[in-house]
């Protein structure tokens, strides 16, 4: 049986999770890269794996910290997520100011910094399965929000949505990379058959169950 623990970014109310069966675990969206860190280590988690949702720089603040304390353990992420690590526009760091100007209503204390990664040691390139500990995750390609989302379930129960699904939040597409029309035909019949009582997982707010649309 798996436990998730959440961890939220106080400057962008970012969602990192960490997965844990026994000793393992899996990190999603490291935004809080050494509140995470300390955690495994008080606990005796072993990091197997860091998985990204998609690129934006909120998301994956805290790689950098999780690869300096476990530097074998290799990040996953779909191909165009890789891709757009390294692009301050995608990956929206060079404009965190002024979205976080517009989230809060007012300047942060401190300039957010330009966050550049290198592309992750393993791409998903297509719809796909992987299993970990006796656990099954079955990643999907979900674009529009931008060109790197990705949604992961878990053993068919546990969705880790990204930045879809927030509740009582209409997805946005207009970022840089957004694209409103693949998100109406590839990701949002995707997600409008999700099981109902699958349990909602998302990169910012409360997680929920899902009843469907």
């Amino acid at each position: 049986m798996v436990t998730v623990n959440r961890f939220e970014d106080p400057l962008t109310t970012e969602n990192g999770y960490l997965v844990a069966d026994g000793t393992g675990g899996i990190v999603i969206d490291p935004g809080q890269g050494e509140e995470i860190v300390k955690f495994l280590k008080d606990q005796k988690i072993y990091l197997d794996s860091i998985i990204l949702t998609h690129e934006h720089c909120d998301h994956m603040a805290g790689l950098g910290a999780l690869k300096s304390a476990f530097p074998d353990t290799p990040v996953i992420a779909s191909q165009a997520c890789s891709r757009n690590l390294s692009d301050t526009k995608l990956n929206m760091s060079g404009r965190m100011d002024l979205y976080l100007l517009f989230l809060n209503k007012q300047a942060a204390k401190q300039k957010y910094p330009k966050i550049v990664y290198g592309r992750t040691e393993i791409e998903i390139a297509e719809n796909s399965e992987l299993f970990w500990r006796n656990h099954k995750l079955e990643f999907t390609l979900l674009p529009g929000h931008t060109p790197g989302s990705m949604g992961i379930l878990l053993d068919g129960e546990h969705f880790f949505s990204g930045d879809y699904l927030i509740r009582d939040q209409k997805t946005i597409t207009r970022f840089p990379g957004g694209d409103e029309t693949v998100y109406e035909q590839v990701t949002r019949p995707f997600l409008k058959k999700l099981k109902k009582q699958t349990h909602i997982w998302p990169g910012h707010g409360t997680d929920y169950i899902w009843e469907g649309v």
